[in-house]
């Protein structure tokens, strides 16, 4: 016996189901997938660009003549070092007679020396730029002056026995 305060149970809700697009199996637009591989790389950019440092022009002259120093002086060497004599003075200023003359090979520690100054000035730029911009142009320029002044003495030890 049913009453009035009574309530009969309603017939059991199914779940709507959403029509899929394309039929691959997809529930948002395909396009989606496209605007969030870019959203992601806009990011990335933003970050790029937000980087003032990566963007400092001076910054990247000074670290372009370092690693062309760099490279000038290996291939420089490598170029020459077959005519060389198999000791020559690296160092005509020294009062050491150890340093006076060594083998031809050891004028390869310029160009090595030449691509750490490069990689720690670069490295020691970077660090202190967002706190003092100028002397992170400082340093670049001092290592830039240094990687010169090594290419010069390599010209000068090597030109004198080609």
């Amino acid at each position: 016996m049913k009453g009035k305060n009574q309530t009969s149970k309603s017939p059991v809700k199914q779940k709507e189901t959403k029509p899929k697009q394309l039929s691959l199996g997809l529930s948002s637009p395909f396009v989606n997938i496209f605007y969030s591989v870019k959203t992601r790389i806009t990011a990335r950019l933003n970050l790029f660009e937000a980087n003032r440092f990566i963007n400092d022009g001076l910054i990247w002259f000074y670290a372009t003549l370092q690693a062309t120093g760099a490279f000038f002086q290996l291939i420089f060497i490598l170029n020459r070092i077959e005519t060389l004599p198999s000791i020559i003075p690296l160092f005509g200023y020294t009062q050491l007679s150890n340093f006076a003359l060594l083998p031809k090979y050891y004028i390869l520690i310029f160009p090595l020396l030449a691509f750490v100054i490069f990689t720690y000035s670069f490295k020691a730029a970077r660090t202190n730029y967002f706190r003092n911009t100028l002397l992170s142009h400082y340093i670049l320029f001092l290592a830039t002056l240094i990687v010169i002044f090594l290419s010069i003495h390599v010209i000068s030890v090597v030109s004198n026995y080609v």
